[in-house]
């Protein structure tokens, strides 16, 4: 594997030593497909937007191409039977992808595409992985298993999520600006602190913890770059964090936020995309008092000029939504109630 990946990484550098071609052309040679349409989407945030349907060039054969390059982002192509594949759309734009019908996951190669030729190897790699780690799960569960059986198969499941961490190291140090890169190191857990923090009685302080780990959430995203908003990955822990790792209390995630969305300004895609997210999240809140922070987004950025992208119409919607919900807040002294005697 490690080979394979250095021997592509090699490729990659050659290739974007190059002049790139203009715009995009990326050809589909799908064996036992002899009529489509097939498509390219794209994801953006946890959505799914068609970019293009393929020119049947021959049958079995596919081509996108335009003059102009596509942003990037992880794609997928989408055969009639809405069998799919994703692929990475980054630096290079120009390559070829041969695959079969029924096969997409174990006979995908790429021509003209290092970076998509280590990803797919990656995935091929973690998926062998993955099945191991199920199959003694499974050993796990079953009735009379020993303690030290336990113990054993517990020890060779955690030795092989270290070789899929391992497999993600190598891959972002021979390909460390490509966007799967960014994308391995986005969705990473702050990692606890050895030795734990201790409480004054010599107990693990779990409270202490637990700060440690909001504080570091975001510490291997890399706000500056906007590529990462058409992954599933930011939206998806921009979900996790503001729904179950900060406390579901309004003044606790009304800090949490400005303290995110001080980060985010290092992009404007990626201030505007979460400042969305969190203002249209807590406006749909279901839980009591997060009416709160929707009208705190509101009041703070959305009304001060800083949504620069609004226009005047939703500006005086969302204006006229907080009037009407900043006085029935949770803590608010409710206005008088007209009542007339018979």
């Amino acid at each position: 594997m490690k080979s394979i990946l250095a021997a592509l990484m090699l490729l990659f550098v050659s290739t974007i030593g190059a002049a790139q071609p203009v715009g995009h052309k990326i050809t589909v040679n799908i064996q036992d497909l002899d009529e489509g349409p097939v498509l390219l989407a794209y994801h953006f945030g946890n959505r799914q937007f068609i970019q293009d349907s393929a020119n049947v060039a021959s049958p079995g054969v596919f081509v996108f191409e335009s003059s102009e390059r596509l942003p990037a982002g992880i794609y997928l192509i989408v055969a009639p039977d809405q069998q799919l594949f994703e692929l990475i759309i980054d630096q290079t734009q120009h390559f070829a992808i041969y695959t079969r019908k029924g096969a997409f996951e174990t006979e995908t190669r790429f021509v003209g595409s290092p970076e998509n030729e280590a990803f797919f190897a990656y995935m091929q790699t973690v998926t062998d992985i993955g099945q191991q780690i199920f199959a003694l799960q499974s050993k796990m569960s079953v009735e009379g298993v020993t303690a030290d059986q336990r113990a054993n198969l517990s020890y060779e499941i955690q030795s092989l999520n270290k070789e899929i961490t391992a497999r993600q190291n190598q891959y972002i140090q021979l390909f460390p600006n490509c966007l799967f890169s960014l994308v391995l190191k986005a969705q990473r857990d702050p990692q606890p602190p050895v030795p734990p923090m201790l409480a004054a009685d010599g107990s693990i302080d779990q409270f202490a913890m637990y700060k440690h780990y909001v504080a570091n959430f975001w510490k291997n995203m890399n706000f500056s770059d906007a590529r990462i908003l058409r992954t599933p990955v930011f939206q998806n822990r921009l979900e996790r964090y503001f729904s179950s790792v900060v406390m579901q209390i309004p003044d606790s995630i009304i800090t949490a936020a400005d303290r995110f969305l001080e980060k985010a300004r290092a992009n404007k895609e990626i201030f505007r995309f979460s400042l969305w997210f969190i203002t249209s999240h807590f406006e749909r809140s279901q839980i009591m008092g997060h009416d709160a922070v929707f009208v705190h987004m509101v009041e703070k950025y959305y009304l001060t000029g800083q949504a620069d992208w609004a226009t005047q119409a939703t500006l005086n919607q969302l204006r006229e939504r907080v009037a009407r919900l900043k006085p029935l807040l949770i803590g608010k002294v409710a206005p008088n109630i007209q009542m007339f005697l018979p």
